[in-house]
């Protein structure tokens, strides 16, 4: 979302409990980016990871800012958002309960568009798909 490329999270926990996560994208730069928040967070407990916040990563000129390209933040901010939310969803899964967000989706079907998660809702809404 806000982001120029494409990106694809994936998120596991290991015997451990500790976090594994990868990452593809189709842009060289935001692969990069990517491989430095796993490079932070991979092998993180949980807890560890739900506790960083965007502005954590200021010192590498990427929190918003003036003068930072806002699709290069929103990289950043998604991908973090994305493991987190991937690290909710296990923790829930792991406690036998659905997660509390839904990932933000459109689902298609014979009776129309329908929308999950806060984000693809105000899609819907601004679009006027509902």
């Amino acid at each position: 979302m806000g982001c120029t490329a494409q990106v694809w999270v994936m998120a596991s926990l290991d015997d451990l409990g500790r976090m594994r996560f990868a990452a593809d994208s189709d842009s060289e730069i935001t692969k990069g980016f990517c491989s430095c928040l796993i490079s932070v967070l991979d092998g993180a407990l949980p807890d560890e990871v739900l506790e960083v916040k965007p502005e954590d990563f200021g010192d590498l000129n990427v929190v918003g800012l003036p003068g930072r390209a806002n699709s290069r933040v929103n990289t950043w901010h998604n991908v973090l958002i994305s493991m987190q939310k991937r690290t909710k969803a296990l923790i829930a899964e792991g406690e036998g309960r659905t997660p509390a967000e839904p990932f933000p989706s459109l689902v298609i079907g014979v009776d129309g568009i329908q929308a999950k998660g806060s984000y693809a809702e105000a899609q819907v809404s601004y679009h006027g798909l509902s």
